[in-house]
């Protein structure tokens, strides 16, 4: 049950992502680009929407990590992090059509 007291992280679009430290000690979010990134997660390809966000000029970071740890924190394949560092949307699969969502949550 959510409470104003109790921080819960959460993935949920509209929320910050989660923090923690991989195995490497690196801080998650250093690794985050300036732009839009990605987090595909396990065995999630990522490409098709990179593909997607170069043909529409948008800056983008694909971000693959294969901690498990990070996927049960995350809940799901793919996480789209914005760049003020919200989650703008989240799944197991990418979208058939990617450049829809990209344009979407780029308020196009």
């Amino acid at each position: 049950d959510w409470t104003a007291l109790d921080y819960v992280p959460a993935s949920w679009p509209g929320a910050r992502p989660p923090h923690l430290f991989l195995a490497d000690g690196s801080a998650l979010f250093d690794h985050f680009g300036q732009g839009f990134t990605l987090i595909a997660l396990g065995d999630a390809d990522g490409a098709a929407m990179a593909e997607a966000a170069a043909a529409l000029g948008i800056p983008f970071k694909l971000l693959a990590i294969r901690e498990d740890r990070v996927r049960q924190l995350y809940e799901r394949d793919f996480v789209l992090v914005r760049p003020d560092q919200m989650v703008a949307w989240r799944g197991n699969d990418l979208p058939a059509d990617c450049a829809a969502l990209l344009r979407q949550v780029c308020g196009h």
